[in-house]
């Protein structure tokens, strides 16, 4: 089961056919797939697949997050009826059932919980959160019509929740929004305690818009840190504290400089980051800049991309099990998943829906939708460098796919979701192959063992100096690393890294995986052009991958995966390969040109980007291995590792 535009709209919408009418049906679609398994409103909602092993009761998560679509969907339609349910009626009764201290499903205050249950902290701060959202954009047509007697119990819940412990990272938000929903409701919320999540949100600020969240950079930069603080400063801050929602719309703005090049052309995002179960949830806070009283991005590039970020997963069958969005990306995927992910954990995807928050009139509904950068941007790339999150960007016209770059990332093992060398909005991030060369990554293998590769680990960043980006990754075990150099060109990039390995070993450089939707295996070329080790495959759905191996390598090929791709069971990753048959050879610079597309095929002269290349044993700085690149467009880049070792930063 999938959604379909239903009359699409192309004079509004000449790239989706979606205008505000499609997204509320989106919204009663994706209720459609959860309230087809409700029995009534007297039961508590239950996700298929949700652990029921005492007895009925309220899965807040399930009831939380997907109250967050059905909230500002019966704002514009009160009388929505889905499956058999009336949307505003269920969803009254089912948060009366779980916050009513009088009910008998009523969740549990937050201390007695807390003691009951040996837990620091608890999930009634997350759906906490979400609830208090809800109640906001369903002012009307639910909060207000619960009697005023439950509505002061439920409010003395909230409360409880929002002075509660939380966690010292995007989960502050949550206390905060919650303290904006009591205050808009006449209940005080401690100002020392709003004062100090807000001094510690801001504290997380790395520069480019970003936060760092935790230890890593990813979404939750975007859907927890740029998605409550324009909601927070339309419906508290502004009034009430101007200097704090003044700086966090700030920095709204200078987020919504670069976040829209996250994105490919088609509005698709990459697989990037824990939690991205939650899906189109990334593309929440283009719709949320509207809430700011100044945005800095266009309206029509923010709904192109939001709503193509939504056509991306809700047009698929393979999100879907049983009308239930998975647990995976496109199809059920468990490498993608973390322990806290539960059947209903995907529907923070919900946030996207705060766009009907937006009225009617607001820009992002009104304007018709455009392409931002990708307009002129022709068959060219265009590359971004946030060196605050360590994050690099590029805009691929050839393709219409975005790429990322991490650059800030510490691991103690490989990780699909964050140590990939790049991560492509057309090709998902695959999960590791210990046999094969994983996608995206360097990978070594002892000799004569010769059976399991060892991915690279961790990610440092030194930023871009004369067009060429410098990163740092290590080898797990060897005390070994990679010098990665990057000069990114139209359609992909050419590579020069510096192996720093004193062992006997076979290195890979694994491409991106090419999924095979339905099991079509692509089209395989391996030959030599001028000399260099080319290999080439072309899925038979327009995409295709290349490796031409520039110099230090022995072979180019490509190596079958099964279960690996998050889109399909067998995939193929073009690779190139090194064995290093003694200890001490020398330190190696590998030279390597990658391509991607999404239709059509390389040209030998496509393929050959490079006309010069000059090995330097000492490069101008005194660091060993530099190399001198002239390409075909006449363009030169000096590659210099420098003191790369002082430079690096995670």
């Amino acid at each position: 089961m999938a959604f379909k535009i239903e009359s699409p709209d192309f004079v509004q919408s000449p790239h989706t056919g979606m205008n505000r009418k499609h997204w509320l049906d989106a919204a009663e679609f994706l209720l459609d797939g959860v309230l087809r398994h409700q029995v009534g409103k007297e039961c508590p909602l239950v996700i298929p697949g949700q652990a029921d092993t005492a007895g009925p009761k309220v899965n807040l998560e399930a009831l939380a997050r997907t109250f967050m679509i059905a909230a500002p969907l019966v704002e514009e339609r009160p009388e929505s009826n889905v499956a058999g349910h009336h949307v505003a009626d269920y969803y009254r009764a089912q948060l009366v059932m779980a916050l009513d201290p009088q009910s008998p499903f009523f969740v549990g205050h937050f201390e007695e919980t807390r003691r009951s249950t040996g837990r620091t902290v608890l999930g009634h701060t997350v759906e906490g959160a979400a609830l208090a959202l809800g109640m906001i954009f369903a002012e009307n047509t639910i909060w207000n019509s619960i009697p005023g007697p439950t509505r002061a119990r439920i409010l003395e819940w909230f409360s409880r929740v929002a002075h509660g412990r939380t966690n010292s990272h995007n989960w502050r938000w949550f206390n905060v929004m919650m303290g904006a929903f009591l205050e808009r409701n006449g209940v005080a919320f401690d100002r020392t305690v709003l004062m100090d999540h807000l001094s510690h949100l801001g504290s997380y600020y790395a520069g480019d818009g970003w936060y760092r969240d935790a230890t890593h950079f990813d979404f939750y930069s975007c859907w927890a840190f740029q998605f409550y603080g324009p909601i927070w400063c339309r419906v508290y801050g502004y009034k009430h504290e101007p200097e704090a929602a003044e700086i966090v719309a700030r920095r709204h703005r200078e987020f919504q400089k670069t976040y829209p090049c996250l994105f490919g052309r088609n509005g698709h995002m990459p697989m990037w980051g824990r939690s991205i179960v939650y899906r189109f949830g990334a593309s929440a806070p283009l719709a949320c800049s509207f809430l700011l009283e100044d945005p800095e991005v266009a309206p029509g590039w923010a709904r192109r991309i939001a709503s193509g970020n939504l056509l991306q997963f809700a047009e698929r069958d393979d999100v879907f099990e049983n009308g239930v969005a998975g647990l995976g990306f496109y199809r059920p995927f468990d490498a993608v998943l973390q322990s806290y992910n539960k059947p209903a954990s995907p529907y923070w995807l919900s946030k996207i829906f705060s766009a009907l928050y937006l009225n009617k009139d607001s820009a992002f509904w009104t304007t018709a939708e455009e392409e931002g950068v990708w307009t002129s941007l022709g068959d060219q790339t265009r590359t971004f460098v946030l060196n605050g999150p360590g994050l690099t960007l590029s805009a691929h016209g050839a393709t219409g796919t975005a790429e990322l770059r991490p650059g800030k990332v510490r691991t103690k093992k490989s990780d699909l979701l964050y140590t990939r060398l790049v991560y492509n909005t057309a090709f998902p991030a695959e999960a590791d192959d210990g046999h094969n060369a994983t996608a995206a990554c360097y990978a070594v293998r002892a000799e004569p063992d010769g059976r399991t590769f060892l991915p690279s680990v961790n990610l440092r960043f030194a930023g871009m100096k004369e067009g060429v980006l410098y990163r740092q990754c290590d080898l797990p075990g060897w005390w070994a690393r990679i010098d990665l150099a990057e000069i990114v060109i139209p359609g992909g990039v050419i590579r020069v890294d510096r192996a720093a390995i004193p062992y006997a070993c076979e290195i890979r450089l694994g491409h991106l995986g090419l999924p095979c939707p339905d099991g079509r295996k692509p089209e395989r070329t391996h030959r030599n052009l001028n000399g260099l080790p080319v290999t080439e495959i072309y899925g038979r759905d327009g995409r295709g991958l290349a490796v031409v191996g520039i110099r230090g390598w022995d072979e180019t090929g490509a190596v079958e995966h099964h279960g690996c791709n998050p889109e399909s069971d067998i995939s193929v990753v073009p690779f190139a390969t090194r064995r290093r048959k003694e200890d001490h050879e020398g330190m190696e610079v590998f030279v390597t040109a990658l391509f991607h597309r999404t239709s059509g095929r390389w040209t030998d002269d496509e393929l050959a980007p490079v006309e010069e290349l000059e090995f330097l044993p000492w490069a101008a700085s005194g660091s060993p291995c530099g190399v001198n690149l002239r390409l075909n467009d006449g363009r030169n880049y000096p590659v210099d590792f420098g003191n790369l070792a002082g430079a690096v930063a995670d």
